[in-house]
């Protein structure tokens, strides 16, 4: 039964996949690679917390609200902090305060929203799989960074072995 679901979940990403591939539109490439994070760490995800047909059919798409209230968040406060950076090499101090303000509320708003998500998570999943999915995204992250710094390590071995030339 687990394997059938896998299957049937790797089928339906493929199909995505190359639908999406398919299309004349070319993404940032960096959207491409989060999108395939995106794609690996929900497979990885159904299989640590072996959600059953109806339980992923609600996680989901509250795990999905989950990403994109972190996306937004990042967003927000990188237009923020562009505006602070503005302020201050304009030394318009004035400006300054509203940005910093503005710096704060898209940090409140962020948590708010959150917290509210992953209430909403834990009252539709039980409680062993909402802690199992904590602690899964957790692991994910640190080994998503533990490999992004080892290839930026081998990338920087073949540098310098192999520097370019200006």
């Amino acid at each position: 039964m687990n394997t059938k679901k896998v299957t049937i979940l790797l089928v339906l990403v493929l199909l995505v996949n190359s639908i999406i591939y398919a299309q004349k539109f070319q993404p940032h490439p960096m959207g491409k690679h989060k999108e395939l994070i995106t794609q690996y760490r929900d497979l990885e995800m159904l299989k640590a917390l072996d959600l059953s047909q109806e339980e992923s059919k609600v996680a989901l798409p509250i795990i999905k609200d989950i990403d994109k209230n972190r996306e937004s968040f990042y967003e927000n406060q990188n237009n923020v902090l562009n505006e602070i950076e503005k302020s201050l090499s304009d030394n318009n101090m004035k400006e300054l305060s509203k940005n910093v303000d503005k710096f704060i509320e898209v940090q409140k708003n962020f948590e708010k929203d959150r917290l509210e998500l992953f209430k909403k998570l834990r009252k539709n999943l039980p409680e062993e799989k909402f802690a199992r999915y904590i602690l899964f995204m957790r692991q994910f992250g640190r080994n998503l960074q533990e490999k992004i710094h080892h290839m930026m390590g081998e990338k920087n071995k073949m540098e310098k072995l192999h520097p370019q030339k200006p």
